[in-house]
């Protein structure tokens, strides 16, 4: 499995439309309320809840691991084409906001493995792709918004 960045533009339209063409081949998508935010986040989830499929408190998730133990509440939801137009519309725009409720995103395949992983603040997105993904890749977004970082060097990795 290969670890691809996305070196595109980073604003709200060019990283939702990368989620919109991954987000169909994943099963879950991750969400991270920041510490103390969770019924923010909550209030502001309401339209996606439907799709709910578990709330963790956890000290790892896809983009991150707090070695010093500090936890934070990972809720899952399922993809679905509707949740996906919410993930879009509602959830992106929280995502790109000034001070988001949320940490991060993660785009699950079925086997609980990350496929996409965003991390708002550190304005950072990238994929971990099998060969095959990564070679249609350019085709549709162009080899000019992907660098290759390496190897996956967590395999294992699952949520």
């Amino acid at each position: 499995m290969k670890i691809v960045g996305y070196c595109g533009d980073w604003n709200l339209q060019s990283v939702t439309r990368l989620v919109a063409l991954i987000a169909p081949s994943c099963d879950q998508f991750t969400l991270v309320a920041m510490k103390g935010r969770e019924e923010e986040v909550l209030g502001a989830l309401s339209k996606i809840m439907p799709y709910w499929i578990s709330t963790q408190i956890v000290t790892a998730w896809p983009g991150t691991i707090h070695l010093g133990g500090e936890t934070r509440s990972m809720m899952k939801f399922t993809i679905e084409p509707v949740s996906i137009r919410l993930l879009v519309d509602d959830i992106m725009p929280m995502l790109f906001s000034f001070d988001p409720p949320m940490e991060d995103l993660g785009l699950l395949r079925s086997d609980g493995r990350p496929c996409l992983v965003m991390i708002s603040h550190e304005k950072d997105v990238y994929m971990k792709l099998e060969q095959q993904e990564f070679d249609a890749l350019p085709h549709v977004i162009g080899v000019e918004y992907l660098r290759i970082q390496g190897d996956d060097e967590y395999p294992g990795e699952t949520y």
